[in-house]
């Protein structure tokens, strides 16, 4: 039997890619593939854990793309003979690597490359396709986005409700945690009391913004953020244009939060090292980011729980679906609360362990990776 051919294309944020070209750039080689596997084995986002997942069935064989890793893709068009534009690269060489692969899926896990035009353009040029992927993981909610997908995938019920109230087929995926994470860390102390390691966007991360600040006063916790220093202003004149005059006298209590949490932050973490710092974690702090509303499941509930630490999140009406509070994980309802508990988990030695035991188990059984994927292919990717 034929193997499905998936071919999936990312673009990883370019913080990220300055950052591991930094640090690697002497030891990746000079070929396409031992350079890409490099670029994998660091585990940012979804790496090729669909590669790595689906090829594990026996059904697939896949290729894995990063459509703005600029000269990893410039290396592979050298190894096979293509041509390409100063300003059209990132596209030309996409649509050579789709037309090479020929495959029977394709994911455009990307909203800020991959357009409309294109997707019509690979359909039209690559008969072998036959159903396009799209991925909105932040409630983007734009369907002119993502035209030319047959199926929108998103982690939340709302943002798959957006889609097909829209005319597009959408499914909800569950975010999972990718296990095979845990063999490439050796064991570490966890040293570290508390640790948040992620981004503040103002403007999209509102809740997230006010509530570390107001933790990070009153408890020692160790902050890793990816903070948008260009983003202040910007973000408070659009709260004020929508409407939302609130706005304007937080400016102050805004600005500064803004610079508390600038002075406090470390050095943002990405891929294996911030799998790393969270295995030297007791606790984990999470808050997710505005679009999420009312609904949970971001991936820093699994990253948290998977790499064994004790996860302390807001309340989201739907988290017991996932986990059982007090037992597997502990929730949150204020930044009073969040401060209260913290202190708690802090003073409770074991009881932090055993509930951060607890949520660990529950996440490698329920809440990988590997289950997410295979049961959104049994389900929607046939032979």
């Amino acid at each position: 039997m034929e193997k499905i051919r998936f071919f999936k294309c990312s673009s990883f944020s370019p913080n990220y890619l300055e950052q591991f070209y930094a640090k690697n750039y002497e030891n990746l080689g000079h070929d396409y593939t031992t350079h890409y596997t490099a670029l994998m084995a660091d585990c940012f986002g979804w790496a090729d854990f669909w590669k790595l997942n689906l090829e594990a069935s026996g059904r697939f064989e896949c290729m894995e793309v990063v459509i703005n890793a600029e000269n990893l893709q410039k290396q592979w068009a050298r190894e096979h003979s293509i041509k390409w534009s100063d300003a059209g690269w990132p596209l030309e060489i996409l649509l050579a690597q789709v037309l090479d692969f020929k495959p029977h899926v394709l994911f455009t896990h990307d909203f800020a490359t991959v357009t409309p035009a294109f997707r019509c353009r690979v359909r039209e040029l690559t008969p072998s396709i036959s159903l396009i992927l799209g991925w909105d993981g932040v409630g983007h909610c734009n369907y002119l986005t993502f035209g030319g997908c047959d199926l929108m995938l998103a982690p939340a019920q709302h943002i798959v409700d957006y889609y097909q109230g829209a005319g597009l087929r959408s499914c909800l995926f569950k975010l999972g945690f990718e296990a095979s994470i845990l063999s490439r860390l050796a064991n570490a102390d966890r040293r570290i009391g508390c640790s948040f390691v992620g981004s503040i966007f103002l403007g999209a991360h509102e809740n997230r913004f006010r509530c570390i600040a107001e933790v990070a006063r009153q408890v020692p916790i160790e902050l890793h953020l990816s903070i948008s220093h260009g983003r202040f202003l910007r973000s408070r004149m659009g709260l004020l244009a929508r409407g939302n005059m609130s706005a304007l006298w937080r400016l102050g209590k805004s600005w500064a939060d803004y610079q508390f949490l600038c002075a406090m932050s470390l050095p943002v973490l990405f891929g294996i090292d911030m799998y790393h710092k969270l295995a030297e974690t007791r606790i984990g702090f999470n808050i997710h980011i505005d679009a999420s509303r009312d609904n949970s499941g971001n991936m820093r509930l699994f990253e948290v729980t998977g790499m064994g630490a004790c996860l302390l999140t807001d309340r989201k009406h739907d988290l017991t679906k996932y986990f059982e509070e007090g037992n597997e994980i502990v929730v949150f309802d204020s930044p009073d609360d969040a401060i209260a508990k913290l202190n708690w988990l802090l003073s409770d030695t074991a009881g932090c362990a055993r509930i951060a035991a607890a949520g660990q188990a529950r996440t490698l059984k329920d809440h990988s990776l590997a289950n997410s994927i295979s049961k959104f292919a049994n389900m929607y990717i046939n032979n």
